[in-house]
């Protein structure tokens, strides 16, 4: 059984713009401004290249998770580096559910401060992968492919029976 490889990156249209617009804008002020020729704005060019590296290092950022027999990996890069796993003996249960962002975490991205929805990895859109441990932590890993993840964990369990993976089948 092919393991299952999802990546996502961030896809709301108002971050890109503001990403965009900000360089455009601040490039445009430093244009304009008559004493630029002497060095005096050098504090629009440097607000230019600061949002052009903004920018840039949001192409950079990426949620990936597989799935596969000995367990759930994920990382949210650039903040990990290396693949979280967990095992299916780690987990209490897993499942596949809507959320919604703001009200739940905060937002997308790397939410970490916890409290009673637990922490969040999250790129875009209001679906994830519920994981709640054993040791009563909690997990949303974000994903645009509800009804594949679905699939692939309902596979899963037929074909290795004895995996005892912690699937809880339908949408919460």
């Amino acid at each position: 059984m092919q393991p299952f490889k999802e990546k996502q990156r961030f896809t709301q249209w108002w971050i890109w713009l503001i990403l965009v617009l900000a360089p455009v804008f601040t490039g445009i002020a430093y244009g304009l401004n008559p004493n630029a020729a002497s060095g005096v704005s050098s504090d629009i060019l440097g607000v230019f290249f600061l949002f052009l590296v903004l920018a840039l290092a949001f192409l950079g950022i990426h949620l990936e998770t597989h799935i596969d027999p000995s367990g759930i990996s994920a990382r949210l890069f650039p903040i990990h580096l290396r693949f979280k796993h967990y095992k299916w003996t780690e987990l209490e249960s897993i499942q596949v559910r809507k959320y919604k962002p703001i009200s739940e975490f905060g937002g997308w991205g790397y939410r970490s401060w916890g409290g009673k929805k637990g922490n969040a990895w999250n790129m875009s859109g209001n679906e994830g992968i519920q994981l709640k441990f054993k040791s009563g932590r909690e997990l949303l890993i974000g994903t645009q492919k509800p009804a594949e993840v679905q699939a692939y964990f309902e596979a899963l369990m037929q074909t290795f029976p004895n995996l005892n993976v912690p699937f809880v089948v339908g949408n919460g």
